[in-house]
């Protein structure tokens, strides 16, 4: 689901001076947007990352609030409450301006804060072992969360056990923002991707990281596209975090 709008280069200064100053170069970010919906579906109103310009703000918000959405029962009848939407946006460098687009990736809890990302477990480090892991967790009421499972999908099964704990003792130090309905915080199902990856053959010229939601990935895309539509329909393909469960399902977008 796509939402795009031409913004003036100069409403894009500081994301432009990020991008290295190159003329064909993307700028690309993920943002959250709290979105409270009425027992209608409606949008009745969204808060978008204050960090980000006021143009770019506007565009996600007057967007945003034409959505609708599903909406849960309680004692049988509808009612609204506080969804979470994920977003991936892009902004290409065309004529003096920028294209603006961003992209619908899901919604559910959000993140209370910046998302720090799991340590690299030292033992695993050193011997250069790498892994991926499948995490389903449960987005506690009160913003802690409990894991459910942990599979890992790729790599040493002899640094599974290391990474397990690395993410639990993450996991730990993390808060999310809960959705809400009726006014009531609830528990919700949330499903993301962990990559431990490091090029290490030895102590000297090695590069290590964890990607969380494959933020980096994107990333690391954004660096080798031209095209936001090109960038956008690459992050369908990578796994990101989902909620499995949450009580709200878009059903219309502009």
């Amino acid at each position: 689901m796509r939402l795009q709008a031409m913004l003036l280069l100069v409403l894009l200064a500081g994301a432009a001076a990020a991008a290295e100053e190159s003329s064909q170069r993307l700028v690309y970010f993920s943002t959250d947007a709290r979105v409270g919906v009425d027992s209608r579906g409606n949008v009745v109103g969204v808060t978008v990352d204050p960090s980000l310009s006021p143009a770019i703000r506007g565009v996600i918000e007057g967007s945003v609030k034409q959505w609708r959405f599903s909406v849960p029962a309680k004692a049988g009848q509808p009612v609204g409450g506080t969804t979470f939407v994920h977003l991936d946006a892009c902004a290409a460098p065309i004529e003096g301006k920028f294209r603006f687009s961003v992209r619908y990736r899901g919604n559910g809890p959000g993140h209370a804060g910046k998302l720090e990302v799991p340590d690299y477990p030292n033992t695993a480090l050193r011997r250069g072992e790498t892994g991926k892991l499948k995490l389903d967790i449960r987005v506690l009421p009160d913003g802690t969360a409990q894991v459910e499972e942990m599979t890992l999908v790729e790599g040493s099964d002899h640094a599974e056990r290391p990474f397990r704990e690395s993410i639990r003792t993450w996991l730990a130090r993390n808060r999310f923002q809960s959705e809400q309905v009726d006014g009531a915080p609830v528990a919700t199902k949330v499903a993301l991707p962990v990559v431990f990856f490091t090029d290490r053959k030895d102590y000297l010229g090695s590069t290590a990281y964890v990607d969380v939601g494959n933020e980096r990935a994107m990333r690391e895309l954004a660096a080798q596209q031209t095209d936001c539509q090109a960038l956008l329909d690459a992050g369908d393909k990578l796994g990101r975090q989902t909620a499995q469960d949450s009580p709200f399902h878009l059903i219309l977008a502009n």
